[in-house]
């Protein structure tokens, strides 16, 4: 059934494709080639293709919400009314916090816990605020925080509070040291950003389908923006909305169980994640080898070698605040890009060529995520755009 989804698909693509570059070629051909107009021709073929591929996510994504087609879809697992099967699995929600805005953060906690309290499953989750905080006075006012909020919630065995003193490996060793701290006394982990909001009724669906699917070894949820306050923002914000859940319909079709990971507001099985997905060096030294920084791209494909699903749940949306953190993360990005670009492409060839099977859907995914990367001009432009809307 995947491979008929996934055939379907790409051949609307490459039709969308095809036809543009046919009509143009033939211009060229007419007024009369030469060697620029060949690089020209290259060009259109491949940002055609890029946009044809867009328009085929939202092409097939609008086709399934309109006719209603459940199939496919791994809500749909959950959806057969069957009675509450009691008390859930241990679950570890992370948050992994670096000089974040501790009151906003803290209020965002505080919100999923009394959501999840509404629930009755409140018991089988613990929070944990996992932080990399450099800044000494925002470090202090986590503490001071925390402490309060525990003390208001009641809260001192269910939220717990750590900081480490060294960075390793950024995000990626933050939530590796506590795995290997922690990881043992939880069946699923679920990882928000600091500015994620997710509601305790989503949260306990998650593990329900994490529960009902023993393969599936991460389930996402798609990011809906919320509160942007920039030009840039309410933008984001705008098309977020207007054609969002349009287009992760249409994503879905095609990868299935061969979904990516996107580094937050997701649910992970411990279990298979601690033992498949521990990130390899690259050889050799920087910026062609080292620590590979995409690291959400490579723990999804080493799920899936391990035999284990990952899925999109394109229908439950985490609210989160995109308008500082976009801008944060494009300049990491247009600092990173000659190392994260050479860790990626190394990372990727590796899997593409190595013994184990890897499947087509996470080399697609592995292709457009370094294809992404030569974007950097966008990035920087980006950057400059909010600014100058900040400033003003």
């Amino acid at each position: 059934m995947a491979s008929t989804r996934r055939l379907a698909f790409f051949t609307i693509a490459l039709l969308l494709t095809s036809i543009p570059s046919v009509l143009f070629a033939d211009f060229l051909w007419r007024i009369g080639y030469t060697i620029p107009k060949g690089i020209l021709l290259v060009l259109f073929i491949l940002l055609i293709g890029n946009v044809s591929w867009g328009a085929t996510h939202a092409i097939v994504g609008f086709a399934l919400r309109r006719l209603n087609l459940r199939s496919g879809r791994i809500e749909a697992s959950i959806e057969d009314n069957t009675p509450d099967e009691g008390p859930l699995p241990s679950v570890a929600i992370a948050m992994p916090v670096y000089n974040e805005d501790t009151v906003r953060v803290m209020a965002g906690l505080r919100s999923m816990y009394l959501s999840l309290e509404k629930t009755g499953k409140l018991e089988s989750f613990d929070f944990f605020i996992l932080s990399d905080t450099t800044d000494e006075e925002k470090w202090v006012k986590e503490e001071y925080l925390w402490s309060l909020l525990c003390r208001k919630m009641r809260a001192a065995t269910r939220i717990h509070y750590r900081r480490r003193k060294k960075n390793t490996d950024k995000k990626a060793g933050n939530l590796l040291e506590f795995c290997q701290d922690w990881g043992r006394r939880y069946r699923y982990m679920i990882t928000l950003d600091a500015d994620s909001l997710m509601s305790g009724e989503d949260i306990v669906k998650l593990v329900q389908i994490m529960e009902r699917n023993p393969k599936v070894g991460i389930c996402q949820t798609a990011p809906r923006v919320v509160f942007g306050e920039s030009f840039w923002g309410r933008l984001q914000q705008f098309s977020n909305r207007f054609y969002g859940p349009v287009f992760m319909a249409g994503l879905n079709s095609w990868q299935q169980a061969d979904g990516n990971y996107w580094g937050h507001n997701a649910i992970i099985r411990m279990g298979p994640f601690m033992d498949y997905c521990a990130l390899p060096d690259l050889p050799g030294r920087e910026p062609f080898g080292g620590k590979i920084l995409s690291h959400d791209f490579v723990e999804a494909a080493l799920m899936r070698r391990a035999g284990y699903e990952v899925w999109l749940a394109g229908e439950y949306e985490v609210p989160t605040r995109r308008d500082h953190g976009h801008r944060r993360a494009c300049q990491a990005r247009s600092k990173v890009v000659p190392r994260k670009s050479s860790a990626c492409m190394a990372s990727f060839l590796k899997r593409a060529h190595a013994s184990e099977p890897h499947s087509s859907g996470q080399r697609d995914h592995g292709l457009r995520g370094l294809l992404a990367l030569a974007a950097l001009p966008d990035l920087r432009r980006d950057i400059g755009v909010q600014q100058r809307t900040e400033s003003r």
